[in-house]
């Protein structure tokens, strides 16, 4: 209830802008990979889905292309 509370405060007091403004937008798309749950060391071979294969790396430029399309002033992968 406490956070809450101070939240609407500060909304309240201007320190929040509601609804924001949306004259400079980001988008962002995340990868994430994972490690083998045996692995003793963080390497290469250890690391799966990497998305390396040409086909991965296509559909990733897609991706960041799509992302890019829809109008967002910066995009990051």
């Amino acid at each position: 209830m406490h956070l809450t509370l101070a939240s609407l405060k500060l909304a309240e007091s201007g320190g929040i802008k509601w609804p924001p403004l949306t004259d400079y937008l980001i988008g962002i798309e995340a990868k994430c990979a994972y490690l083998d749950p045996n692995a003793n060391e963080i390497k290469e071979d250890t690391i799966k889905s990497k998305k390396s294969s040409k086909e991965k790396v296509y559909g990733i430029q897609k991706q960041v292309e799509k992302l890019l399309s829809f109008g967002f002033d910066k995009g990051a992968l």
